[in-house]
């Protein structure tokens, strides 16, 4: 059994800060309840891309300029980037099915002694990297980081399962709020370094899991799109919690940081879904107001938000999104372009 002074202990953060995530997490919840439902439908569409884009660290559109409010899809993605995406939306749909039966009593809490084992299988079984890493299975090896970067030794093999359980039950059971629970697990998995790869995914997926069981809508829009956006500080506070140690120490580990800048971006993220799901809605009205039905509307703006769509990629409505589309494209209102990816006809109104 692993004493709890084997983890860092979760420490006191700035009660303003805190404060600050919870009063932005219920100004969304309010926006999302006063959305209209094809604006919703829309805002989920692309809030889920985006999610699985940051989760699985896929750079945006042009790293090197401004993200934009309303992003497109990716147009072209490398072999291991599009593994690394299917990993990712299969674990954040597990992540949902437990969120689901915990709000139907059917399992007391989102995070279980096994979550991280599943999670990394999901992320890993598709070998993103190209080598065979035992999805799933804690590592068997001493584990270090890459040459040049931190000189932090995780934890021996032996240790990381009876740490990794003590940390999934210090972060369910801490009289604290969900934000710090959630930032502090995050660490934790970092220290702990449990498995061969997929560990930030892994931490990303847990942390995103805890967030979404305390927010007010039952999900967390908002932080794992800011928390890589920012990638230096992303970081720079991943590397404050485990110094540069030569062997692994509770005592010197230091969670703040970190638990910091995932409260900062969960108010960043919640206020840019707050903002993504305004203009959505205003590019709905002119669709609705042009004499698009709701489900025509549906389709016509979550292509415009994508900006290259194929058929598969809107939902799996099947014949019914099949038949919209072709209705659009009747009408002039959609086109295909040379890939084979759905596009508006004329300006796209994100970008207007």
């Amino acid at each position: 059994m692993v004493n709890t002074l084997d983890l860092a202990p979760i420490p006191d953060v700035d009660a303003a800060l805190v404060e600050r995530h919870t009063e932005v997490r219920r100004q969304l919840a309010d926006q999302l309840a006063t959305a209209d439902d094809v604006s919703l439908r829309v805002f989920r569409h692309v809030q889920h891309r985006l999610i699985s884009e940051h989760l699985a660290r896929i750079d945006p559109v042009a790293a090197d300029v401004p993200e934009l409010l309303v992003p497109p899809k990716r147009r072209l993605l490398s072999s291991p980037e599009r593994l690394r995406l299917q990993g990712c939306a299969a674990a954040l749909n597990h992540i949902d099915v437990r969120l689901t039966m915990v709000k139907m009593g059917l399992a007391p809490g989102v995070l279980e002694h096994e979550t991280p084992m599943v999670l990394n299988a999901l992320v890993e079984a598709p070998a993103p990297s190209g080598d065979e890493t035992n999805a799933g299975i804690v590592r068997a090896k001493a584990s270090g980081f890459a040459p040049g970067g931190s000189a932090f030794r995780p934890p021996p093999p032996e240790r990381c399962r009876p740490l990794l359980r003590a940390a999934i039950e210090m972060a369910a059971e801490a009289d604290v709020p969900g934000v710090v629970r959630a930032g502090w697990l995050l660490g934790a998995v970092f220290a702990i370094h449990p498995f061969a790869d997929g560990n930030g995914r892994t931490g990303r997926l847990m942390l995103h899991a805890l967030l979404s069981e305390a927010a007010p809508v039952g999900f967390d829009w908002g932080t794992p799109v800011a928390l890589t956006q920012n990638r230096a500080g992303y970081q720079a506070a991943a590397q404050a919690y485990n110094p540069s140690l030569t062997a692994y120490d509770a005592a010197k580990l230091d969670p703040r940081p970190l638990i910091e800048f995932v409260a900062e971006s969960g108010i960043e993220g919640d206020l840019q879904a707050g903002a993504r799901l305004a203009a959505i809605r205003t590019v709905v009205d002119a669709a609705i107001s042009s004499g698009l039905d709701e489900p025509a509307a549906a389709l016509l703006v979550a292509v415009a938000a994508d900006r290259n769509s194929s058929l598969d990629e809107l939902g799996s409505a099947g014949d019914a999104v099949t038949e919209g589309v072709m209705a659009l494209v009747a009408a002039g209102r959609l086109g295909w372009d040379e890939r084979g990816k759905l596009q508006v006809v004329g300006p796209n109104p994100f970008l207007i």
